[in-house]
Parts: structure tokens; C-alpha cells; sequence
């Protein structure tokens, strides 16, 4: 009941969080794809001298000068043309750590002016104050006793990178700063690269996050649909992702070309107008730079696949109709040519890009891992215990005590094979507080899976078991911190699930039990069914399969980034390399399903031949046993004696043991009614020792036939499944023939 009232708990956790995740995701996606298209808009605007310069957006870089006013910085008092004022007090948390806390934080302009060596224009900053971005160097920062000071300041004569805009219907140029969804206004105090430099990082980052929260959002929708198919799941988020990412960057990429196209037709209608009244010089930057424009829209609109998409959105790219002379074409493509890519080139971000490909695989692994034991789990039927033999085995029935006496669990006192006991304190630190383990404890004893055909001995030490007996006991006190007790236990009587490998009984060498033995196999017990131990595995697999794919798309992201990539066609890729690296994982996972069934069936069919051989040894006792019936029933001996022979036939040809093993039960059938007409027989010792025997070994014949059916019929029913007959046939897996 509890189990089930934490299961209803976790599927409502999955669906308040399943929209939160998806949408937080969209939201980080739309912040980081923002900071991309600054980035490009940064590119794709050519740097210009502010005498040339027309309306439209506008990217200069020259010293500030003070048009006569100025604005004082509060704690220097110093005349400044913009500052930004920061004004902190430390204090103090409750567990005696410090940390600066806001007391003021504000800033102030005036309007300046920009030169360079062909002129001068007004950045009109007070009126666009607040939508500016404003990138500024630390200028000043001291402390005195407990508290802070630091100013951030443009002085005159500090140079500057602003990217602003003119627009057309001024008399006079003068930059504006205008809240447009597609231009980010940017005044800095460093360069071009090092903005450049801060879009691609943020947005990078912003992406990795969105897109990593939406891979979870999925995984919550997979957590409540019950859907454990990796293959499945991995095509749902191979699908999602590409289709709401290629709707993105599709946008993305038709407002890049919209933008660059717009741009050239709007400093193409003015250049006339300027190129009338401008002096040579002039005239000559003004030519120099609406060919750059032109050059570096063309060098856009011929990429792929912006040449293909410009058709179906009717955009053209065509040449201005300028004179333009061959030293000005030149000057044109070397302005176009030396415009700074951007290349996240920091020894962080590179150590950064490889530990994350790190992670993310040994993340992905471990997903696997669990989906592996789900599949094992999936690929092994489940064995009554008069059947199990060596190897990899799955049973059910019910725990019951072998010799040792029960556990008594510490919280509960009941009785108990295994138990894990847990002592916690809580503890605080500042504003948070946490559970600290200050005893643990786990026991267990050798116990018996019980059905009805027998018992399995399983020693649980080292095995992973999963249970619904969890008791949980809280403690308050007042001088000290609470205290939390829990339980879990496996107890006498549970209903029983185990997979593990069974290996021969030390103590019993005639029987087999299950235990740890290396790493190959899962060992799991457990008091749930099979299908939820099944689900168990599958959701873990793809949770943690969904950190191995954000750590891989992570750093493919850096990988393109410091290459100096940043298209929508580059961060498509970006979100569908990782679950394509974790396809290769799942074709090797499945053709390991194929080799592992395969063998599996050539094991069952070897256990029956080892039957076969057990069966040869008692034909020595049976021919005696024919020997003391024969008075009773003359053709006992001469049935025996062709049932050697055939014995010895049977094992060479694998043909012939369905007709050996139907002749040798019909023997047996008549030995049995003979001693039973006979009581003289019936009564003797030896006789029905060896009645005994092969009423076993007719037993295990027939649990190790059933076994072998559903080995065969499981394999060739995943040979000619989807998607694994594809794999079957191209690595020539065949169908096995059932032998009997």
C-alpha cells in the first residue's frame, strides 16, 4: 500500500513538473537564441567611420568626449559621462559565514560624443538609458570596515564599442538606442571580440540549459505514460528536439536574411542622397562600406541552407547600383574578410568542452547499464526452482527461512532476512538545512525463494535489493538536532522476485544457489513484481541517460563554438548528435540481446544433454531393476537394452532425442505400473530409491525442455521483431529450428 501511495506521489511530482520543465526549457532556448542573435548581428554589421555613416544600424569604436556636461560618480566624485554606483554591507549567516548584501545599486548618463579620425556623432544615451546594455570595466573599488564600494565609470577619452542606430529622419546624425526585439544596443568599454566572446558563451550556456530541460520535461511524459522502450524514447526526443529546434532556427535564419536584406536596401535608398552632398573622401567610405554590406549579405545568402530558403521566403540579395572602382571593391572585401569571427577560444571552455564529453558518457553509460539489466530482465524467463541450473536465472515465489534463524529489524523488530538501517541528524547551514547519516547498518541471512515445485537457497550480500517495507520514524528535541530512523527490509513471507546467477551449493553440491558472483550479471531481490522491477530499471536508464545526453550535447555546443560556429544549423546538430552517439550504444546493446539469446539457447539445449548423460548413468540400475521384473514382465530387458542403444544414438544426433525421450518415458510409464500391480516391488527399498531418481530426473527433463522452448522461441521472436531483425539479418543471426 505504501509502495503504491509513493507511486501516485511520483506521478503527480511528474506531472506538475512535466510543464515547468518544458516551458522553463522554450524560455532558456528564446534567452540563449537572443544572445546568438546578437552575436550575429554583431557580424554581420561592418565597422564604419562616423563620417560615412548612413541611417540604419551602425557599429564605431572611438574615443567618448564630453559635449560640456557630465554626471559626478557618487563615492569618487568624479566627472564622468556614465557610472554605475554599487554600495554593499557584509553580513553574516547563521552558521557564521559572510556575504555582501545590496544597500544601493543605481547609475546615471549624459549624452556624448564618439570621434574618430572622419568625425563625430552624439550618442543620445539619456533618453535610452535603460535599454542600452551596458558594458563597463570596474573602475574603483574599496572597502571600509563592513562596507563596500564600487563604481563602474566611463570617463572622457575612454574608448568605446557601440553598436547604435541612425535613424533617417534626423537632421542632424545622432545615435539612438531603440527597444527592438531583434537589435541589442551595446556601449563598452572593451572591444568587439571580448563582447562577441560573452554572447556565444551565454548563449551556449542558456542553450545547454533549455535544451536539457526539455530532454527532462520528456523523460516526465515517458515517466507517466510508463514508457521503458529506450529506442522509443530516444526517437521521441531525437523527433521533439529536431522538429522545435528546426522550427527555431528556421525563424533564426529568415530573420538573419530578412535583417541583412532590409539593411542593404535601406543604405542603397539613401546612398544617393549622401553620395551627392558628401566631400571624396567621404563619398569613397560611403561606397567602400555599402559594397562591404552588400559582400558580406551575398557571402549569407550563397551558405547553405540560407541558398535554398531565400527563394521560398521571396528574398533577394542584389548588387547596389554604385560606380564603385576596383581599389574600393578591394578595400570592401578586406573589410568584409577581417570582420572578427567569433571563436570561444578560452582554456577553460576547451577543458570544459572534454569534461563534459567525459560525464556525459560515463553518465550515458550508466543509463545503459540500467537499461541492460531492464532487458536481461526482459530476455530471461522465469525458471521454477527444481529447474534452475548454473548461470544467469529469474525466479519467483516466496522468501521463506532456510537454516539460519530470522533478523529482527532494528525499528520495526519484525522478522527478516535483510534489512538496511539508517540513522540521520538534521543539520543546519545559513538558510538551509539537510538530513547527515550518523549510523548505518545492513545484515542479512542465507533465506529460500519458495514455489511449487521447491526451494532456491540465495545469499543476498552484494545484491541491489528493491523493496516496499520502508519505515520511517522522526525524533524531535529541543536541546539537540532531530533525529530520523529508517527501515527497509526484506521480510519472511514476502512475495519474491529474484535475477542473479546461480553457482553450485558448497554446502549441497547436488544443488545450485543464487549469489554475487563478479559483474557480469545483474543481482537484484525484491518483494515487487517483475513488471515494476522491469519499470524500475528502464526509468533510472533513461533518467540518467538524459544527463549523459545534455553533458554530450554540452560539448558538441563548445565543440562548434570554438570552432567559431554559431548557426541554427550548428546548434540543430548540436541537440541531435548526443541521442545519435546513444543509438550506437543501444545497436550494440541490442546486438548483445541477440549474442546473449543466442547462447542462451545452445546453454539450455547443453543442459538437456547433461540430462541425457545422467540418464545413461542409471541404466546400469535399471537393467537390474528389468532383471528383478522380468519373471514379472518378460520384454523389460530387451526394451532396456534398446533404450541404451538408442541413448548412445540420440546424443550423437540431436534429431532423434524428442523419439529417445518419448520410448524412455513410455519404459519408465510401464516400469511404474508394473511395480504398482506388484507389491512385493513396491515395498522394496532399492526399487523405489531408484523410482525416486527418475521421477526427478523426469522432472528436470521436462523444466529444462520448458526452459529451452522459451529460450527458443524468445530469441527467434526477436529475430523477427522491430528493430532487431534489421540488426539480425545484417549480422546473421538465423532463426533456431526447434529440435523438439
Amino acid at each position: 500500500m505504501l509502495h503504491k501511495y509513493r507511486h501516485i506521489l511520483a506521478k503527480l511530482a511528474a506531472l506538475l513538473l512535466a510543464p515547468i520543465l518544458l516551458l522553463a526549457g522554450h524560455f532558456l532556448n528564446n534567452k540563449g537564441l537572443d544572445e546568438l542573435q546578437a552575436l550575429r548581428q554583431i557580424e554581420r554589421i561592418p565597422p564604419a567611420d562616423i563620417g560615412a555613416l548612413m541611417p540604419g544600424a551602425v557599429n564605431i569604436y572611438g574615443p567618448a568626449a564630453s559635449l560640456g556636461r557630465t554626471v559626478t560618480s557618487p563615492y569618487t566624485k568624479t566627472p564622468t559621462l556614465y557610472y554605475r554606483y554599487l554600495h554593499e554591507i557584509e553580513k553574516r549567516d547563521s552558521d557564521g559565514d559572510t556575504y555582501w548584501d545590496t544597500v544601493e545599486d543605481y547609475s546615471d548618463t549624459v549624452n556624448f560624443e564618439i570621434t574618430d579620425s572622419t568625425g563625430s556623432i552624439t550618442a543620445n544615451t539619456e533618453s535610452y538609458k535603460s535599454l542600452i546594455h551596458w558594458s563597463v570595466e570596474e573602475s574603483f573599488q574599496t572597502v571600509k570596515g563592513d562596507h563596500r564600494y564600487t563604481e563602474w565609470r566611463i570617463d572622457p577619452d575612454k574608448y568605446l564599442f557601440v553598436l547604435g542606430y541612425i535613424k533617417a529622419d534626423q537632421q542632424k546624425h545622432s545615435l539612438t538606442f531603440p527597444d527592438n526585439k531583434n537589435f541589442r544596443p551595446i556601449i563598452s568599454t572593451y572591444d568587439q571580440d571580448y563582447e562577441q566572446q560573452e554572447l556565444g558563451t551565454y548563449g551556449i550556456l542558456y542553450l545547454w540549459g533549455g535544451i536539457a530541460l526539455l530532454g527532462f520535461g520528456i523523460f516526465c511524459i515517458a515517466f507517466l505514460i510508463n514508457l521503458h522502450r529506450v529506442w522509443i524514447y530516444l526517437l521521441i526526443v531525437m523527433l521533439t528536439l529536431s522538429t522545435y529546434l528546426a522550427q527555431i532556427s528556421l525563424s533564426m535564419l529568415k530573420q538573419d536574411m530578412v535583417d541583412a536584406s532590409q539593411r542593404l536596401q535601406e543604405q542603397e535608398t539613401y546612398a544617393e542622397h549622401y553620395l551627392a552632398q558628401a566631400s571624396p573622401d567621404v563619398a569613397r567610405s560611403i561606397r567602400i562600406n555599402l559594397t562591404a554590406t552588400w559582400l558580406q549579405a551575398q557571402e549569407q545568402s550563397q551558405r547553405v541552407p540560407e541558398k535554398l530558403l531565400a527563394p521560398l521566403w521571396g528574398i533577394t540579395i542584389t548588387a547596389p547600383d554604385i560606380n564603385v572602382s576596383a581599389e574600393e571593391q578591394a578595400k570592401a572585401e578586406k573589410l568584409v574578410a577581417e570582420l572578427p569571427s567569433t571563436q570561444l577560444r578560452s582554456g577553460l571552455l576547451a577543458m570544459a568542452a572534454i569534461l563534459a564529453f567525459i560525464l556525459g558518457s560515463l553518465f550515458a553509460w550508466g543509463g545503459i547499464r540500467f537499461i541492460k539489466h531492464k532487458r536481461i530482465i526482459e530476455n530471461i524467463a522465469t525458471q521454477k526452482t527444481a529447474g534452475v541450473v548454473p548461470g544467469i536465472t529469474e525466479v519467483k515465489g516466496t522468501v521463506v527461512l532456510d537454516k539460519e534463524e530470522a533478523l529482527q529489524g532494528p525499528l520495526t523488530s519484525c522478522d527478516c532476512v535483510w534489512y538496511d538501517y539508517r540513522v540521520e541528524e538534521l543539520r543546519s547551514s545559513g538558510k538551509n538545512s539537510s538530513w547527515v547519516t550518523i549510523e548505518h547498518d545492513t545484515d542479512e541471512v542465507i533465506f529460500a525463494c519458495k514455489d511449487e515445485t521447491g526451494e532456491l537457497r540465495i545469499n543476498p550480500k552484494s545484491a541491489e535489493v528493491l523493496t516496499d517495507h520502508r519505515h520511517v520514524r522522526r525524533t524531535r528535541r529541543i536541546v539537540a538536532n532531530d533525529l530520523r530512523y529508517t527501515e527497509l527490509s526484506l521480510r519472511v513471507g514476502d512475495p519474491l522476485f529474484a535475477i542473479g546467477e546461480a553457482v553450485v551449493d558448497r554446502e549441497r553440491c547436488d544443488h545450485v544457489r543464487m549469489q554475487k558472483k563478479g559483474k557480469q550479471w545483474p543481482f537484484i531481490i525484491s518483494n515487487r513484481s517483475e513488471e515494476e522491477v522491469m519499470m524500475n530499471r528502464g526509468r533510472w536508464g533513461l533518467f540518467w541517460m538524459n544527463f549523459g545526453f545534455s553533458g554530450l550535447m554540452y560539448s558538441t555546443l563548445l565543440m562548434f563554438a570554438q570552432a567559431g560556429s554559431f548557426s541554427p544549423l550548428d546548434i540543430l546538430m548540436s541537440a541531435l548528435v548526443a541521442p545519435l552517439y546513444m543509438f550506437l550504444f543501444m545497436i550494440a546493446l541490442h546486438y548483445n540481446d541477440l549474442v546473449f539469446l543466442q547462447q542462451r539457447v545452445d546453454r539450455n539445449y547443453a543442459n538437456i544433454q547433461t540430462a541425457l548423460k545422467k540418464r545413461k548413468d542409471l541404466m546400469p540400475n535399471l537393467e537390474k531393476l528389468a532383471k528383478a521384473l522380468m519373471k514379472h514382465e518378460a520384454d523389460l530387458m530387451e526394451k532396456v537394452t534398446a533404450l541404451r542403444t538408442q541413448h548412445m544414438n540420440a546424443m550423437k544426433n540431436s534429431q532423434a532425442i524428442m523419439g529417445f525421450l518419448g520410448q524412455e518415458h513410455q519404459l519408465f510409464g510401464q516400469v511404474k505400473v508394473v511395480c504398482e500391480k506388484y507389491p512385493q516391488l513396491k515395498s522394496n527399498k532399492s526399487i523405489k530409491q531408484l523410482m525416486t531418481i527418475i521421477r526427478n530426473l523426469e522432472d528436470e527433463i521436462e523444466l529444462l525442455r520448458s526452459g529451452y522452448l522459451n529460450a527458443i522461441n524468445l530469441y527467434n521472436t526477436r529475430v523477427d521483431s522491430f528493430p532487431d531483425m534489421f540488426l539480425a539479418r545484417t549480422a546473421g543471426f538465423d532463426k533456431k529450428q526447434r529440435i523438439f
